[in-house]
């Protein structure tokens, strides 16, 4: 997928993927160490030390787990916004909300999030992206399309 996944799932609906940037420093941390950890592991086992051989599993094990923490921390900021002539849907890892254009009375940015404000309590979701970002921008502009169409505002 792109940076923006706007694509026709059926006529008149658009999905919004917004995911955040990849962490590749913890990435790239998170390889070096295993690769260190597993030199410490080999050496560790050759030279029948075993001081060096528990830091090689140690320094292995928070490598992996630094790489985790980082896949789940994406995983967790990744939104999915499906837009619908019914109205917008909210995917988030274990939610999913569904709120109808007319229940809606404003959607705002802040530097971090967007909230939708809808009669029945809307939602807020996180911006894992700067507001400048193409994405972000071309989400917010079909927010306003739809809302605007939904209220017979434009042409």
């Amino acid at each position: 997928m792109g940076e923006q996944d706007a694509r026709a799932a059926s006529p008149g609906t658009e999905v919004h993927l917004l995911a955040p940037k990849p962490p590749v420093r913890a990435y790239a941390i998170a390889a070096g160490a295993a690769v260190v950890g597993a030199g410490l592991i080999v050496a560790g086992t050759v030279s029948a030390l075993q001081v060096v051989l528990v830091i090689g599993v140690i320094v292995l094990a928070l490598g992996l787990a630094l790489a985790l923490v980082a896949l789940i921390m994406v995983l967790r900021l990744t939104t999915t916004v499906i837009m619908d002539r019914d109205g917008l849907e909210v995917r988030r890892i274990g939610h999913r909300q569904k709120i109808p254009w007319s229940d809606i009375t404003s959607v705002k940015t802040t530097r971090h999030h967007f909230i939708v404000v809808a009669n029945s309590g809307g939602t807020e979701f996180v911006n894992p992206r700067d507001g400048e970002d193409k994405t972000v921008i071309a989400l917010m502009t079909a927010i306003r399309d739809r809302l605007d169409a939904n209220r017979g505002y434009g042409s």
